[in-house]
């Protein structure tokens, strides 16, 4: 297949979905399939890839990631 779709679901209050058409080239099929296999390694071994580098202080999460 040489088209996909982009959703990106935000919950806020109520979900809301936003999606795009992409064209698919060899070279973005490949960068997910390599990110698909990376996270499937870290679910498989159960390691912890730990914080993002770029982490906003914004983030929900924060407070878990980095123990606060």
């Amino acid at each position: 297949m040489d088209i996909g779709v982009v959703l990106h679901i935000s919950i806020n209050g109520k979900p809301r979905l936003n999606w795009r058409v992409v064209k698919i080239d060899d070279a973005l099929r490949r960068a997910f399939l390599d990110m698909r296999d990376t996270v499937a390694r870290i679910i498989e071994n159960g390691d912890d890839p730990g914080p993002a580098s770029s982490c906003p202080r914004t983030c929900p999460f924060y407070g878990v990631c980095h123990g606060q």
